[in-house]
């Protein structure tokens, strides 16, 4: 059997290829134990602002909407008007929420608000502790109903007084 140029070819260029993937392996090992450390050590300075930052906005009341174009003209104009004053509004522009709260922060709690019913969001802060319930069901009932609901209302309401 007669090897042929592209056979040699293809042989050296997957050697070169292997040893050039060693060799970044070889450089980057010795750095990965700081590279892990200090990923742990800014997820504990982001945790410790986090936690800062929910004991700071304590005793608020949060009313979280998105900029879906089915839903965010009816809360705009229906909804929030309807909420107790003391309520303060996160609007998620797109990924962006638009709040007076720390941008940084406020994305985690939207963050980690994701798959658990979809928006709207009522949130609270109790004693250090964020609280969440969805309203998305209600929301979308009173959009297609065209017509606030006195029930879906009152259970809104409701849980920001509980």
């Amino acid at each position: 059997m007669k090897i042929s140029r592209s056979d040699i070819f293809e042989a050296l260029s997957f050697a070169l290829f292997c040893i050039i993937i060693l060799l970044i392996v070889v450089v980057m090992l010795p750095f990965m134990p700081f590279i892990w450390l200090a990923e742990r050590r800014r997820m504990a300075t982001f945790q410790k602002g986090y936690h800062a930052f929910l004991h700071q906005i304590n005793g608020h009341m949060i009313f979280c909407y998105n900029s879906r174009t089915n839903s965010s003209g009816f809360v705009k104009e229906k909804i929030l008007p309807l909420l107790p004053p003391g309520v303060h509004i996160v609007y998620l522009n797109g990924g962006v929420p638009e709040s007076d709260y720390e941008s940084v922060y406020i994305s985690n709690v939207i963050h980690s608000l994701a798959g658990q019913g979809g928006f709207p969001y009522l949130l609270k802060v109790r004693d250090g502790q964020l609280y969440h319930h969805s309203v998305n069901t209600q929301v979308y009932s009173m959009i297609h109903k065209n017509k606030i609901s006195d029930q879906h209302m009152s259970e809104i309401l409701d849980y920001y007084k509980a």
